[in-house]
């Protein structure tokens, strides 16, 4: 991937994929009022399982998700499907011709792809047997189908039901024998069997001694490799109720789940650690960070209050912290510590230091900024080229790392997750970073931003302003891992008219450097303490 004068250039076959992912999904949302459309499976595109339904030879991409796949329909597709694969084999000229062979073979792959969702992620499991009846239906159109036999056999590891999927490479290696992914694909089963064993040993272990602490950990491990969370979720649950658990243990348990980004468990461990160990300043600053992550303003002042009131050398802290910063716009957090949680922590300075540590080099690296003034006393605000470099650097540390954890079975769906997520970055970040800048006169604002196939610009003028006033926003949704928060600016005209600008990143990250221009110019941008849920 490469960026020149803010165009880029993508190579390779995953990025191409996520980027018609990427299309075919935006093509969908705006036509699907206005068309049908329906699909001949080339890869596989996560985001339509719930709309697709069987339709012939492919499948249909209905206008809205569909609840379950009724038996009428799974009927309907077997049959159809019988019909049409008996009357493919009995021609001649099908049985000699691979290219047929192995594109209907995909074809009903897909559809076999498609109950395997629905029995695993769509809560329709009766769905396992039409999964497995589609894929050994695939195979007989053909059996050298490298993609059939792989996705069955990785289904088949999902069922625990690794000697039959074992079988099935090898019998596959037999007729592809220079295909070098065989030896690999074998490999991950077998550990993944060995992980099965050491899960049903270790569960011995622990029904006949609960209080071994030891197994119960390895027992956690061992459920996190196999992709098991919920599993997961209440072991620790079970274990962070004891009093005896050490420190460490908790401190452990916080780190997973940071890695998964499930900001909900890391506060549930953080409060049962807290109340055991109720002097870790830093502890209470961790939760702090958590609850805003999680929209819990007031507790998160809470939490930083206990922190202060502990350590008070984290005051100075807290107000350069960026990860704060969604806080900084309460009363609560400039008020004196008689008065408030929160401690008494100053107020921000505009253009001042960032935070220390890891949270400073995360904003000055990530939102760096060119910020220039023009000779007709305009201000612009442009990406760095350290913010191009350091999103490039994600891309390429994040992708090959999720690809080994994904090909070694690590971190279940996670892994796969995190690797087509990673193709945001040279398909919509670093165009967005391209793309994004501010500038501001004494007449107007101007933000440019939005995707690099939709880009959107907004002027604001600055004549005739009442009041300009910032605020957070807190946007319901469902999310994984709570709703966003949005920093927005309300301007407020003398006419009675108001509009509002949700900030972008770039704008965000350096809006002390407008602020402080606008004041120049005679305009105060004032704090609101309001969030509307």
């Amino acid at each position: 991937m490469q960026v020149v004068d803010g165009r880029v250039n993508i190579q390779g076959v995953q990025a191409v994929n996520a980027l018609n992912a990427i299309i075919a999904r935006h093509m969908f949302e705006r036509e699907r009022n206005n068309r049908g459309f329906y699909v001949e499976e080339s890869f596989v595109l996560p985001w339509m399982y719930p709309y697709l339904e069987p339709h012939g030879i492919i499948m249909k991409l209905n206008r809205d998700p569909l609840p379950t796949l009724t038996p009428e329909m799974v009927a309907a597709n077997r049959k159809y499907w019988a019909d049409y694969a008996a009357a493919l084999l009995a021609d001649p000229r099908f049985q000699g011709n691979d290219a047929a062979r192995s594109a209907f073979s995909k074809l009903r792959t897909a559809h076999a792809g498609l109950y395997v969702w629905r029995a695993t992620q769509g809560g329709q499991p009766e769905l396992v047997s039409e999964a497995e009846h589609a894929f050994r239906q695939a195979l007989e159109l053909c059996r050298a189908s490298v993609e059939t036999t792989f996705r069955y056999a990785e289904f088949l590891t999902k069922l625990e039901r690794f000697d039959e999927a074992t079988k099935l490479v090898e019998n596959f290696g037999m007729l592809d024998k220079e295909n070098r992914e065989v030896g690999k694909i074998l490999d991950q089963i077998r550990k993944l069997q060995q992980l099965a064993g050491m899960e049903s040993t270790v569960r011995r272990e622990l029904e006949s001694n609960p209080a071994n602490l030891n197994a119960a950990m390895q027992m956690l491990s061992v459920l996190a490799s196999r992709g098991k969370f919920k599993e997961m979720d209440a072991g620790i649950d079970q274990l962070i109720q004891r009093r005896d658990l050490p420190a460490a243990v908790f401190k452990n348990f916080a780190a997973t789940y940071v890695q998964l980004g499930r900001w909900d468990r890391i506060e549930r461990v953080l409060r049962r650690y807290l109340s055991l160990y109720p002097k870790d300043a830093q502890g209470w600053y961790d939760l702090c960070v958590v609850r805003i992550q999680l929209q819990q303003p007031e507790a998160a002042l809470n939490s930083l209050g206990q922190a202060i009131r502990l350590r008070p050398e984290l005051r100075q802290a807290a107000y350069r912290d960026a990860r704060l910063e969604k806080i900084k716009l309460f009363p609560s957090f400039n008020q004196p510590a008689t008065e408030s949680p929160g401690a008494t922590l100053g107020k921000t300075e505009p253009g001042g230091a960032g935070p220390t540590g890891a949270a400073g080099l995360y904003g000055e690296l990530f939102g760096a900024a060119s910020v220039t003034k023009a000779a007709d006393g305009s201000l612009s605000i442009r990406s760095a080229p350290m913010r191009y470099v350091m999103w490039i650097l994600a891309f390429i540390v994040v992708a090959p790392v999720s690809w080994w954890c994904w090909r070694h079975r690590i971190g279940g769906r996670l892994a796969p997750g995190f690797f087509f997520a990673s193709f945001l970055i040279p398909v919509l970040v670093v165009p967005g970073i391209a793309l994004e800048s501010v500038r501001v006169t004494p007449a107007a604002l101007t933000v440019k931003t939005g995707l690099w196939f939709m880009p959107t610009t907004h002027e604001i003028r600055l004549s005739g302003l009442e009041s300009v006033t910032e605020q957070i926003e807190a946007k319901s949704g469902r999310r994984r891992f709570g709703s966003r928060t949005d920093t927005v600016w309300y301007f407020r005209y003398r006419t009675g008219e108001e509009r509002g600008l949700v900030l972008s990143d770039l704008f965000e990250a350096n809006r002390n450097k407008v602020i402080e221009y606008l004041h120049r110019h005679g305009i105060d941008v004032r704090n609101a303490a309001r969030s509307t849920p």
